[in-house]
């Protein structure tokens, strides 16, 4: 069939060189073939990731999401009493989601412990025009807060995680003077073959050098860390009766509102669907995703495995599903 196809202008065009965007299937003769395509396609489906990559770059097509967004009523039916702003018995360290707005930031933080366990204990909505300082302030007080354990203890914020998708020159500037090597910044990128790849460093010095404590943006691939979120929500509560513990990965809520449980399950498009970190997301599923890249990239004292693709550290070992020094 190839051999015989011709190009031939459909359009006249507006005088500017054309672009198009095309599967690889229609690749001339020679270039690439099908049955290179069906070779790649045959390795590429006994893994996610290749298969993701595969979609996107042979193809030419969005990749879809495999699996659905739990019922909100189930989550919301199963809140648990422990009371909001408390870390409860379990949790070892936490994380925030940060994400921006024209004129709010939301964040929400999280609770981790062994087996990647969470326990959500606070959501604030900051009011305010995020091209304006003040709103920047309020959210630098927050993220300095120490929240009390059930234990007597207070734990800080280990990690917190915020996209540059919106606001970039404003995000970037809060980094490099408040975030510190607490911040991860991060851009969606739907091309990665991993949820959180290599960060890069995006500031440079007078000649050009890169700045080796400066802000670093790190490509995460929303889909995936999506579709591992999904998962996690899907996990049954055991019953007090059978003894057994909650399974890996479980998520704690709080009383919060059925409104944010309806959020956090909806698979409405919002504006990150054009950022490439939350494809067809609810605000809150997305503020989701951001802490779980936080909690991914907390090196050295814990850090989640099987999310991230950068090298561990030397001397740090495994220990229930979470690496620790």
């Amino acid at each position: 069939m190839l051999p015989r196809g011709q190009w031939r202008q459909a359009a006249p065009g507006a005088g500017k060189p054309a672009g198009f965007h095309l599967s690889s299937l229609y690749s001339p003769v020679g270039w690439f073939s099908w049955a290179d395509a069906a070779e790649m396609f045959v390795e590429a489906e006994k893994n996610p990731a290749l298969l993701q990559v595969f979609i996107n770059t042979v193809l030419g097509e969005t990749w879809a999401l495999r699996g659905d967004a739990p019922e909100w009523q189930r989550l919301y039916d199963r809140r648990e009493d422990y009371k909001i702003g408390t870390v409860p018995d379990g949790g070892l360290f936490l994380t925030a989601g940060i994400d921006i707005q024209k004129d709010r930031i939301e964040v929400e933080v999280v609770a981790w412990g062994r087996g990647k366990e969470s326990w959500s204990i606070d959501y604030q909505v900051l009011d305010g025009q995020t091209a304006e300082a003040l709103v920047w302030r309020k959210l630098t007080t927050l993220l300095e807060t120490h929240y009390p354990t059930e234990l007597g203890a207070a734990l800080p914020i280990a990690k917190f995680a915020i996209d540059s998708g919106y606001a970039t020159p404003e995000v970037n500037a809060w980094a490099r003077e408040f975030g510190g090597r607490r911040a991860v910044v991060i851009k969606g990128d739907s091309r990665g073959a991993a949820p959180v790849s290599h960060p890069s460093p995006v500031d440079v010095g007078p000649l050009g050098t890169q700045i080796r404590w400066g802000v670093k943006v790190w490509p995460i691939n929303g889909s995936m860390i999506k579709e591992e979120l999904y998962r996690w929500l899907g996990l049954a509560r055991p019953t007090e009766e059978s003894g057994i513990p909650h399974p890996p990965g479980y998520c704690h809520f709080p009383r919060y509102s059925e409104e944010y449980f309806k959020q956090l399950t909806a698979e409405q498009l919002v504006s990150e669907l054009l950022r490439g970190i939350g494809v067809g997301s609810g605000r809150k599923l997305v503020i989701a995703m951001k802490h779980l890249i936080a909690a991914s990239t907390h090196v050295p004292q814990l850090r989640y495995t099987g999310l991230i693709s950068v090298p561990m550290p030397t001397g740090i070992s495994l220990v229930n599903g979470w690496r620790n020094s």
